[in-house]
């Protein structure tokens, strides 16, 4: 293991943004919910720039936030994704194996704890952080699949669901612990079909399918839902609904071509129902990544040119950003 201390404090006017510098490219990060942790995966500086991602060599850092050491935990080739868990200094760490097999592993701040025994190829957390939702196989000829799959920690257990609808993700409601899955279907001209997610409960059964929600993702308190705007279905317009009343507060056009307003939505803010970050893209540069009012119907901050990647802390108060060998810690105004 790898120790090192990186930390740079750079203050522009009031603000002040806690950066970190790393020895490598940084490709993805997850901050723990408590923001003691931040999980970094990097690749190693290529100045050739030859290889593909997958078969260049990567690490995997543990950042302790506060005191800015940094330690290197894994070594691998290719990208390694992580996925932080709502609660506490836990994360999944999914590492490509040998084979183009990739393995998840479970981690405690920067101490690696066990080999979870799940695939990999979906993961998302359960509202609480006591369950890991994965893939769970399909019994369907489609994109789509239908058998959702619940492992938890704890206790090590094993369960699958089917799924009333055919699904791609599922999307869960912080507020109520609910989840969501189901399909946005859209005609010639972008415009979505009627909607309605498949709604359950924690324990994935079935409440209803609900018309004033489609399949997307949650605002801080789900009374706002994004529907899906993905490139690889389109891309498609893109909608925030009002989770009470299902109508269209905002309908958001998304070409990736970067016309007048074209805009592709990233995440909400996990504390303010009225913030969300989007990238717009322009013809002429790299986008500009923003945050963005819905209820005012105002840019909050933006950051031009942006190529990293990007996300919230979890009390809602930090932008977090990497750009090449950096990660910045951006106060929200």
């Amino acid at each position: 293991m790898r120790t090192l201390l990186l930390l740079t404090c750079l203050t522009f006017g009031a603000r002040a943004d806690r950066t970190y510098e790393f020895p490598c490219e940084i490709a993805s990060f997850a901050v723990s919910a408590d923001m003691t942790m931040a999980w970094v995966s990097c690749f190693r500086l290529d100045p050739t720039h030859t290889a593909e991602a997958w078969q260049r060599p990567s690490s995997l850092y543990a950042l302790d936030i506060a005191s800015g050491t940094l330690s290197e935990v894994r070594e691998a080739t290719g990208w390694i994704r992580i996925i932080a868990a709502p609660a506490g200094a836990r994360a999944i760490a999914v590492i490509p194996q040998k084979g183009g097999i990739a393995r998840g592993f479970f981690y405690q701040g920067q101490r690696e704890v066990s080999q979870i025994p799940i695939a990999t190829e979906y993961l998302s957390w359960s509202a609480d952080g006591r369950s890991v939702y994965f893939y769970g196989r399909t019994t369907i000829e489609a994109d789509a699949w239908n058998i959702l799959g619940v492992f938890r920690p704890d206790t090590d257990a094993i369960s699958r669901t089917r799924l009333a609808v055919p699904t791609e993700e599922v999307n869960v409601c912080a507020a109520n612990r609910h989840v969501f899955a189901g399909i946005v279907s859209y005609d010639l001209h972008g415009n979505a079909q009627p909607y309605a997610a498949a709604e359950c409960d924690a324990d994935l059964l079935f409440i209803r399918r609900n018309p004033k929600v489609p399949p997307g993702s949650f605002s801080a308190t789900c009374r706002y839902v994004a529907s899906p705007h993905s490139f690889s279905h389109g891309p498609v317009p893109w909608r925030v609904i009002d989770a009470n009343t299902g109508k269209a507060l905002l309908r958001v056009e998304f070409t990736g071509e970067g016309g007048p307003e074209d805009f592709e939505f990233k995440s909400w803010n996990p504390q303010q129902d009225r913030l969300l970050l989007r990238l717009r893209y322009r013809s002429d540069a790299l986008p500009d990544l923003q945050v963005f009012d819905i209820l005012h119907r105002t840019v909050v901050d933006s950051i031009p040119d942006f190529t990293g990647e990007a996300a919230w802390s979890r009390d809602g108060e930090f932008l977090i950003c990497s750009r090449g060998q950096t990660l910045v810690f951006r106060p929200i105004q």
